[in-house]
Formats: structure tokens, C-alpha cells, sequence
């Protein structure tokens, strides 16, 4: 889906990026200021984490934002530890918020008083508002005894923007300049002036918070906004009204979304930052844990040696801690300690921290490989098997985003096979394709040893998981028979933008365009109904199985009437062994006031 910004509904579908969610009870309450609080200038901090929280469905339908907050507010840290490090987070983009509701019963509980209570929790986060919040680790209040005592602490700095009561969003309302959203880059500039002005630091952190798309789709869908999204283009256009030569770059700009850690994206930022932290694949819904690397920096903040690659480091082996085999997330689910629900993403939750000079010093290979590419073009045996193979190196479909590492690999697949068969001829042009080939894979061999050492540290996902040998960072390709014209348009309006060259440009277009021309092909499908065991079958021809979608629906008749009740899966499993699809079909479905209704799976 491919982003052409801006635009009252997103082509980005937010149903399609899938989040677990998962409730989990804390032992550290979330509270909020009564009033503002003071901001008091003074020496540079040693940190300031700045966090651009858009909490969208993720916060308002399965409190996700909430449960990150717990888990920061958890980690045991320092009496001094808020002295020197400032966690800021600016929230909006959700249309409902769930601090006060759930932590006031859960405070009555644990014996407060509703006094006490109201002078912790005054107010809810607003979904009315940008707004702005600071953690204190030291929070003071006053127990119904009249003793000040401290307690970690969501504490409130001050309103950014109302949100407008729109009836109907249109796209002229999102490209106003001054439309409140936290997809206007208006926000984001305005946020990283805090930062600069009220909390300068001598290491610096700011991490975009929500859904992700990729490089196509964006980050930070603000569901009070039509799902207006922070582009690419965006975010660098803040980033560069914003940057202060005082404070330098970025130590660490990461990413808790999906689908964000890309090699055209990571060398753009470093311009602005030092490292990069982010996930080539979909982030289960719960995204970073918190708790372990706030406690690493907590107990390094003032460790000389302790800068941005070490603390992007800790957030990826605190994401591995909790997303591994027999990790965090799984011994709380076998001590029945949370809930949970929906797809498991925990096999394909990956994260890699990514040193960005060292990735910069890359592009002139990446240059070399993409000029090859396009004297190579017209070798159609050779583009073909590419753009075919490259099927199995998408992250996620309707992104055109694949794995780096492995379209690299199948660049020298390509290479071995076609100076296999063209070495040792002397008619036309074969002994320079030859030449071409080998050249390409030198190329192809170099930038994948390079980008590997750029990575600092990197969780690959749970053993045997789809994304295993994708690498670390995706690259823009346009999807293989699923490309529409809208891809190809993107490749000549905005990808040379993001792109690193122009040559690969060149490629992705070419590229998009003849798979264009093949996503209509009707597959040759044989289809088989058993009334007796009442299963579905569907036959695919082994060439093409690999490339197709299936999709049905499920139609009831009632009253002399015919219902659509049924959506089937996008992907209800192929078996690789005869490429035949079963689906055992049930009486099953909904109805309201004696009408069926549809459900969408």
C-alpha cells in the first residue's frame, strides 16, 4: 500500500498490520500531575529519551501504550536516576486513553484512599489533545498521615493542540498546516524544540511510536486524524528544522513499530542521529520491553562509555529477552500471569540496532550494484529469475518492502548461474555479461559483508521463523504479481526521494511495471466440494501456488434472501506438498434482529 500522503483515509490499511495484544498486571502505578509541572533550566542531563507516542487503536482498543508505560514505570532504577535522565513522551492519535480508569481501581485496591488517589491520578491522558508528559522515578505526594513519600510517576507538563471536531475529515482538511495531527510534521518539529530547549542532554534519544508501513506507508497513524501519517519525507524535513549544532546528532532514533528498520530510511537519518534501532518484520503488539534497558541505562547513565550504541544495543537484547523462546512474555503466559489474544507474531519478532556512519559508508557499493543492475536489465533470463525468486524475500505483503540480505543472495545466486552458462562462449555480447556478472556479485558479496558490520546488535526471531535469512533491514522492491500501477507511479513521483541513487530507481520502476502487467493472470485452479465431511478443497498448479492469494466468501440464503456472513482468510495455508488448500465450511454466523451480518476474519 503505497503512502502518496496526504490524504483523509490512508491507502495504508491499519487492519493490515496485525498487533497481539496482551493485559498484563504491574506492580508500579501510572500517575499524572494536577497541575503542570516546572520546568527548571540548568547544566545539560546525561539523557533525555524523547518519545513520540501516538497511541491510535494500539492505546484506545487494547490499552498497548498503557502497558508500556507500566513497564518503564517498573524499572527499578536510581533515587537520583530522574535527577539526570528525562523520559519525555508527547501523546496523542488515540481516541480514548485508560490510565485513571484502570490505575484508580487498581490503587482502591491496594489500599489508597480516594484522596490520595485524586492527587495522584487528577486526570486522564486527554484524547481531546497533544500533550506532553515527563516520568519522574520521584514523584512526590502526601498519604492521608500528611508523610511525603515518592513514588515513579507519569507526570503532566503541558497541552500541544487541541484536536478539531471534524464530521468528515477531506483531504483539504489534512493538508492544512496547521491540521492537528501527530501525522503533521508541525508536531513532531515542535516536540524535538522541547526537547532541544527544556531538556538539553549530553546523549539524546527520540523514538517514533505506533504503527509503521515501511518505507512506503509511514509511521505514527493518528486515528483522531483520519489515520494521517508522519512520511519519510516528513520526518526528515523535521529533523532538519530542528537539528542544533549545539547538541549534535541523535545518539539513537528507534523505531517501536513495524516494518521501520530499511536501508534507504536508516542512511537518510544518519544525518541526524548516530545509530538506529528498529524491525524488519511486524512488531507483535506489545513492541519494545521497556523495563530491562531503562534499568541498563539506569545503571550506566553516568558511565562515560555507556553512549548510543550501547543503549540500542540493551533495547534489542531487551527485545530478545522478551520475545525469545521460554523469555519474559513466555513464562508469564504459562504462569497464567496475562492474556492473550489474537495472531502470534512471537516466532517473526525481530529487532536490530544499526550503527548509521558505518551504514552510510555502504551507498558507494550499493551505487555500483545498482548500476549493474541496470546494464544487466535486458540479460531477460537473469531479471526474470531475480524478480521470481524475490517472492521469497518479501517481509510483508503490499509494503514492496524485502529483506536486504536476502535479495543480496539472490543477486549472487543469479550471477553464479548466469556465468555458469555464458563463460566460455565468444559470441556477442556474452564474454561482457560475463564480465557484468562477476562484477556484480564482487558487488553484491562486499555490501552484504558491509551492512553486517554496520549492524551493533540484531534479534533474528525464534528459531525456523519465516524471516531468518532476510537480514536485517528491508530495501524498497516493488512485490512480485502483486504490483499495482499506483507502485510503479510511486517509483517515478516520490521513491527517488528516499532513493540512494538513480539507478536503483531506474530498477524498481522497470521492475513495477512488468509485474503490472501479470497481476491479472487467472490462476488454473481445480475446486472441489465434499457435502458428506462438508471441506472446501482448492488445487493450485505448482508454479503458480507459491504466487497466489486465496480468498472466498460465504453466502447464506434466509427468507429468499442471500447474506455474504463469511470472509475466508487472505492466506488460509497452502500444503507444499500437493499445493491443495483445505477449509472445513460450519453453519456458523451472526445475526442482529433476525438479519445476518457479516464477519470479516
Amino acid at each position: 500500500m503505497i503512502n502518496l500522503k496526504k490524504k483523509a483515509i490512508s491507502l495504508m490499511s491499519m487492519a493490515t498490520l496485525a498487533t497481539t495484544t496482551i493485559l498484563v498486571p504491574v506492580n508500579t502505578p501510572v500517575y499524572a500531575e494536577k497541575e503542570p509541572i516546572k520546568i527548571e533550566k540548568g547544566n545539560q542531563d546525561d539523557w533525555t529519551i524523547g518519545i513520540y507516542m501516538c497511541g491510535a487503536d494500539l492505546e484506545s482498543e487494547s490499552y498497548v501504550s498503557t502497558l508500556d508505560f507500566f513497564e518503564m514505570l517498573d524499572a527499578k532504577v536510581p533515587e537520583n536516576f530522574s535527577d539526570n535522565v528525562n523520559i519525555v513522551v508527547q501523546t496523542g492519535g488515540a481516541r480514548k486513553w485508560h490510565f485513571k480508569e484502570e490505575y484508580a481501581t487498581k490503587l482502591l485496591r491496594e489500599g489508597f484512599s480516594e484522596e490520595e488517589i485524586n492527587q495522584i491520578i487528577p486526570k486522564e491522558i486527554d484524547e481531546g489533545k497533544i500533550q506532553e508528559y515527563k516520568i519522574n522515578f520521584q514523584h512526590k505526594y502526601r498519604d492521608d498521615e500528611g508523610k511525603i513519600k515518592t513514588i515513579p510517576a507519569l507526570e503532566f507538563i503541558k497541552d500541544v493542540a487541541d484536536y478539531s471536531d471534524y464530521e468528515e475529515l477531506t483531504e483539504e482538511d489534512v493538508n492544512d498546516p496547521g491540521f492537528t495531527s501527530m501525522g503533521n510534521q508541525k508536531y513532531l518539529e515542535s516536540f524535538i524544540n522541547d526537547l532541544n530547549k527544556n531538556f538539553p542532554s549530553e546523549h539524546r534519544m527520540l523514538e517514533f511510536y505506533n504503527h509503521g508501513g515501511g518505507i512506503t506507508g509511514g509511521v505514527c497513524y493518528d486515528e483522531n486524524a483520519g489515520d494521517d501519517c508522519l512520511t519519510l519525507k516528513e520526518i526528515l524535513s523535521a529533523l532538519d528544522n530542528t537539528k542544533s549544532d549545539e547538541l549534535g546528532k541523535f545518539d539513537i532514533i528507534g523505531y517501536d513499530a513495524c516494518l521501520m528498520s530499511n536501508y534507504e530510511t536508516f542512511n537518510h537519518l544518519s544525518a541526524y542521529a548516530k545509530n538506529a534501532v528498529g524491525s524488519l518484520t511486524a512488531e507483535p503488539g506489545e513492541g519494545w520491553y521497556y523495563t530491562s534497558f531503562i534499568e541498563d541505562l539506569g545503571k550506566n547513565y553516568n558511565n562515560e562509555k555507556f553512549d548510543g550504541r550501547e543503549l540500542s544495543s540493551s533495547i534489542v537484547e531487551a527485545y530478545k529477552d522478551f520475545y525469545k523462546t521460554n523469555g519474559i512474555v513466555d513464562e508469564m503466559m504459562n504462569e497464567g500471569s496475562v492474556t492473550y489474544y489474537g495472531s502470534n507474531f512471537y516466532d517473526d519478532a525481530v529487532l536490530a540496532a544499526v550503527d548509521l556512519e558505518k551504514l552510510n559508508k555502504t551507498i558507494p557499493t550499493f551505487n555500483e550494484l545498482s548500476d549493474n543492475l541496470i546494464k544487466l536489465y535486458g540479460e531477460r533470463e537473469g531479471t526474470d529469475f531475480i524478480r521470481k525468486e524475490m517472492e521469497k524475500a518479501v517481509v510483508f505483503y503490499n509494503c514492496n518492502i524485502s529483506g536486504f540480505d536476502k535479495f543480496l543472495d539472490i543477486i549472487i545466486e543469479n550471477a553464479n548461474n548466469r556465468i555458469k552458462k555464458f563463460e566460455g562462449s565468444n559470441e556477442g555480447f556474452d564474454p561482457h555479461t560475463v564480465e557484468l556478472y562477476k562484477l556484480e556479485k564482487q558487488q553484491a558479496e562486499k555490501l552484504k559483508e558491509d551492512i553486517k558490520k554496520s549492524v551493533i546488535n540484531s534479534y533474528n526471531g525464534r528459531e525456523g521463523n519465516r524471516a531468518e535469512d532476510l537480514g536485517a533491514m528491508s530495501i524498497f522492491y516493488p512485490d512480485y504479481m502483486k504490483t499495482s500501477s499506483k507502485v510503479a507511479l510511486f517509483t517515478l513521483d516520490e521513491y527517488p526521494e528516499y532513493s540512494l541513487n538513480g539507478n536503483y530507481t531506474l530498477y524498481t520502476y522497470y521492475t513495477a511495471y512488468e509485474n503490472g502487467s501479470i497481476i491479472n493472470d487467472r490462476v488454473k485452479a481445480q475446486m472441489n466440494l465434499d457435502t458428506k465431511e462438508n471441506i472446501f478443497t482448492i488445487g493450485l498448479p505448482e508454479k503458480e501456488a507459491l504466487y497466489s492469494d486465496i480468498k472466498g466468501e460465504k453466502f447464506i440464503e434466509k427468507d429468499g434472501k442471500y447474506y455474504d456472513v463469511m470472509q475466508l482468510p487472505a492466506d488460509i495455508g497452502i500444503n507444499v506438498r500437493d499445493y491443495t488448500v483445505k477449509y472445513k465450511l460450519h453453519d456458523f454466523h451472526f445475526e442482529m434482529n433476525g438479519v445476518p451480518i457479516a464477519v470479516v476474519r
